[in-house]
């Protein structure tokens, strides 16, 4: 979720016309609703379960309603402020009433979600804070002191530290996906601070990995590219070939071998099916997210 608000911020930015937020809402519905729907579809023909069809890829159904909703913040907030001031030295005077979108998106989002995980826009909002007042130059000037790595490196302890203490003091709760009101009524809050805790970490040690390692094409860069690939195929592979195996992940060595060799199988699985897929521009458009570009240039081709 920090990633999303993190890439978006550009195009979230220019919906301030109805036309370019139409074309946006457009162009994300295409991009992380078609291929929701469509590999549901084909889900549920495979495995004869009519059900599939809406349950499939719950992170883009949730990730297209906070760009839907963050996108429609913006563009009301500006077209408000743009009817109340007509002239330029008015607007740029009510620049802080823009501020506002980001409690009501808050707010919305808190409301709008099911699984009621509060956290869930403030990761959002990060990530788009950090692109928006231009964290990764900073990053990117700091790793020259000679403070950077050492600090990097007690980041990165202090993480695995706080991730450990939840796996030992969660006695089987799931402290992962538990709302904070369900902790809450259990007086388990402490559960979530810790989950905090551990994705603001985890976030300050992925943000300058992922800058560091953009700066040249690597094998990771095209796994970046193919990252809603991935996780459409993933996803898909995993409810088709695996599930119907059964197998039974246990909490020791060989557990942790199992899951990490079907781990890398399954990628690579789902490495050749994108491959497939982006053979074909209309297999790669309805299944992929490729959106009406991909059409236009392999149409060009």
């Amino acid at each position: 979720m920090f990633l999303a608000g993190f890439t978006s911020v550009t195009s979230l930015e220019k919906n301030t016309s109805w036309s370019n937020y139409w074309q946006y809402v457009i162009k994300i519905a295409l991009h992380l609703l078609l291929p929701t729907f469509a590999i549901g579809i084909l889900r549920a023909i495979l495995t004869l379960d009519i059900a599939a069809i809406g349950n499939e890829q719950w992170f883009l159904k949730m990730l297209f309603r906070y760009l839907l909703v963050f996108a429609t913040i913006n563009w009301l907030v500006h077209s408000i402020i743009t009817f109340i001031h007509r002239n330029k030295t008015s607007i740029n005077i009510s620049h802080r009433w823009t501020y506002i979108k980001y409690p009501v998106f808050v707010l919305l989002m808190f409301f709008l979600s099911k699984t009621k995980l509060p956290e869930f826009p403030f990761y959002f909002l990060f990530g788009y804070f950090c692109k928006k007042h231009q964290v990764p130059s900073i990053i990117m000037r700091l790793r020259s002191h000679k403070v950077f790595w050492p600090c990097y490196i007690m980041i990165m302890l202090s993480t695995i530290v706080l991730i450990y203490s939840m796996w030992a003091l969660s006695r089987g709760h799931d402290f992962y996906n538990e709302p904070f009101w369900v902790l809450y009524k259990q007086y388990i809050t402490i559960y979530y601070l810790f989950r905090q805790l551990c994705a603001f970490g985890w976030i300050l040690l992925l943000l300058p990995l992922f800058l560091f390692l953009s700066k040249k094409y690597t094998w990771f860069s095209y796994c970046g590219s193919k990252s809603l690939g991935l996780y459409i195929t993933h996803t898909f592979l995993l409810h088709i070939v695996i599930e119907p195996l059964h197998i039974n992940y246990t909490n020791n060595y060989m557990g942790w071998i199992s899951a990490s060799l079907i781990f890398i199988a399954l990628t690579l699985s789902s490495l050749i099916l994108i491959k497939l897929f982006e053979s074909n521009r209309y297999i790669h458009f309805i299944f992929l997210g490729g959106g009406t570009s991909v059409l236009k240039s392999k149409a060009k081709q």
